[in-house]
């Protein structure tokens, strides 16, 4: 929280949701897509998916010294059977692997202002397993788009139960909330209420 800050509403990040392709029939792996580091928890999701019982692709960018460090110490170790490193996802095989997951594993450890990554699962049908740090819980709805838990170890639980949701809902979450026109709209609205 800043106390001071001049805060005149809340406009949520946005994408342009029909650039993500849908698809109701996931393949039997679940993702981690993001940086290589322990803010992302990138641990945590291989540990939780081989608990699940579940094949895990992992796309990181791994470009900076503490990312190939952190890569070296804690998920070099973890890669084998069930774990695979897929290097850095470019903007196509992102949406690929986005809409054939069974779910997002998104296991934040700090208070992460937004997580765009888990808006960009949604619209492919793809839930999201996360942990509930900083926007998290504006983004997903616990028990439709996905699942809010508060400890890792209640994570495997969570990607064993993804089954039950609906792709649909997933991507008419997204389209409702965070896509380009209702960011725009937001942002009309708001600076509306500042000038008149």
């Amino acid at each position: 929280m800043v106390p001071n800050l001049n805060w005149a509403g809340t406009v949520h990040n946005a994408i342009d949701v029909q650039s993500f392709p849908f698809r109701e029939d996931k393949e039997d792996f679940v993702l981690f897509l993001g940086r290589c580091s322990p803010d992302k928890g990138v641990h945590l999701a291989i540990d939780a998916a081989r608990e699940a019982g579940r094949r895990i692709l992992l796309a990181t960018k791994i470009n900076e010294r503490a990312e190939r460090e952190y890569f070296d110490a804690e998920i070099q170790p973890r890669l084998g059977p069930g774990v695979e490193h897929l290097g850095e996802a470019d903007a196509a095989l992102k949406r690929e692997l986005l809409a054939a997951a069974r779910c997002l594993v998104f296991p934040i450890q700090w208070e992460e202002p937004f997580g765009l990554v888990m808006v960009e699962a949604m619209p492919c049908g793809t839930p999201v397993v996360a942990l509930g740090h900083g926007a998290v819980p504006e983004v997903i709805v616990d028990g439709v788009t996905g699942f809010v838990r508060t400890k890792p170890d209640e994570l495997a639980e969570a990607i064993e139960a993804v089954d039950q949701l609906s792709a649909v809902d997933c991507r008419e979450h997204t389209r409702r909330h965070f896509d380009v026109e209702i960011m725009a709209t937001g942002y009309e609205r708001i600076y509306t209420e500042l000038t008149s």
